[in-house]
This record gives C-alpha cells, sequence and structure tokens, in this order.
C-alpha cells in the first residue's frame, strides 16, 4: 500500500542545516544584486545628468533626452518590480529560517527578529511562542530603543532608502525632460 503522506518521517538535521545554509546564501545573494543594481542604475543616471547639464539643447536633443528619459524610467520601475519580488523571498527565507531554527533549537534570527520589532508587535508574533518563559520574560521588558538623539531623526530602513532613491532618480530624470524642452523651445 502507499504511504499517506502526512505521516512523513522528521527532517533529517543535516538536511535542515544546509536547507538553512542555502536560505542564508540565497539572502545574501538577493540583497547583493538588489544593491548593485541600485547602484549602476542611480550611478548611470548620475552620470546621464552630469552629462547634459552641459548640453546644448535642440528639439533633437530634447527629443532624445525624452526617449532616454522614458527608458531610464522603465528601467527604474523594472527594477522596483524585481526588487519587491527579492525582497518576498527574502522575507520568505527567513521565516523559513526561524522554522529551522525552532526544530534545531537555535536562537539566533529568532531573538533578532523580535529585537527587530516595535514593542507592541511583540507578543502577537508566532514566533514569540518558540522562546523559553524565561526568554520571554527577557525580552519585552528590558529591552528598549536606544534613546534618539535630538538632531537626528530616526534611521529608515533600507528598504525605505532604496525606495525613496529610486523616487528621486524618477523625479530627476522628469525635470531632466523639463529642463531640456524649456532650452529647446527658448
Amino acid at each position: 500500500m502507499a504511504e499517506d503522506i502526512t505521516e512523513l518521517a522528521a527532517p533529517d538535521p543535516e538536511d535542515l542545516r544546509c536547507e538553512y545554509v542555502a536560505a542564508e546564501h540565497h539572502i545574501g545573494t538577493l540583497n547583493s544584486s538588489v544593491f548593485q543594481s541600485a547602484a549602476i542604475v542611480v550611478g548611470g543616471s548620475i552620470a546621464a545628468f552630469g552629462f547634459l547639464v552641459d548640453a546644448t539643447f535642440t528639439k533633437s536633443v530634447a527629443a532624445a533626452v525624452t526617449a532616454l528619459a522614458t527608458g531610464a524610467i522603465a528601467v527604474i520601475e523594472i527594477w522596483r518590480h524585481n526588487w519587491m519580488r527579492h525582497s518576498r523571498s527574502v522575507d520568505n527565507h527567513w521565516v523559513r529560517m526561524r522554522e529551522i531554527e525552532h526544530q534545531r533549537g537555535m536562537r539566533a534570527n529568532i531573538c533578532m527578529h523580535l529585537l527587530a520589532l516595535p514593542e507592541r508587535e511583540r507578543p502577537s508574533q508566532p514566533e514569540w511562542r518558540w522562546l523559553s518563559e524565561e526568554e520571554q520574560r527577557c525580552f519585552p521588558k528590558p529591552y528598549r530603543e536606544p534613546p534618539k538623539p535630538c538632531w537626528m531623526p530616526r534611521p529608515l530602513p533600507g528598504r525605505s532608502v532604496l525606495q525613496a532613491t529610486a523616487c528621486l532618480v524618477q523625479l530627476g530624470w522628469l525635470l531632466m525632460v523639463a529642463f531640456a524642452w524649456i532650452e529647446a523651445l527658448r
């Protein structure tokens, strides 16, 4: 008779370690590729802006700038779409890594995840139940956000910085198109 697939054997510890390492590696690869592609897009846009600032604008040059800007904005939108997909994949890997940590008795990513959460969200997280009672008592009470320096706002997460940078570059391209046409039509 065929075995019931609901009665699968527990995963081998070595398999879990391999899956954990593969997830860590994939997270690093995805994060690296996102930042490398962002640097290429932003760096290329800044180089193009620098070149175009000194250009003499005619109608044909303004049309070329418009075509270039349209292409650059499209590339940035494609990058943002891929970045959101990568972000979802990274989040899924972190969840699986925390599950493996629970099965293997590891704690690093679970604790780091809980420390990164605002205190009001901590008890509602499913990972919270995986901690011992002693660990649960340690997290919510003694841990506080570090005091904010009065001269500096709270730092933005890397994801927000990347999104803001993409928006600024797109805005820069739109302003460059407007500048090119204003100069060409003078």
